[in-house]
């Protein structure tokens, strides 16, 4: 039980150095940004990994603050692209296999 609880403790120190390092390096980000990523660490994740499981071009883990722009951005440009195509009075298509899951 003490060896768990000190590789938690060792666990969680690195986790708070390195979100200690990326805060300080990172210079353009928001106060929503800020709190999002210090909950994402606090709940025993890396900076330099995201929920998303997205990767850079090169297949290497994106962290955590370019995975959540990127993904915003992706949200906005599709829900545009929804409402500029949606039809109101028309339901959505179902799959092709008519299954609605």
């Amino acid at each position: 039980m003490a060896k768990n609880r000190a590789r938690a403790n060792k666990i969680k120190a690195i986790l708070r150095r390195e979100l200690d390092e990326y805060m300080s390096a990172a210079h353009d980000l928001s106060a929503d940004e800020a709190m999002a990523l210090r909950g994402w660490v606090a709940t025993g994740n890396s900076v330099y990994d995201n929920p998303h499981s997205l990767c850079d071009e090169s297949g290497r883990a994106m962290d955590f603050i370019g995975a959540s722009r990127l993904w915003d951005n992706f949200a906005e440009e599709h829900l545009f692209c929804m409402l500029c195509e949606a039809d109101p009075g028309e339901p959505p298509p179902l799959p092709d296999d008519g299954l609605p899951f």
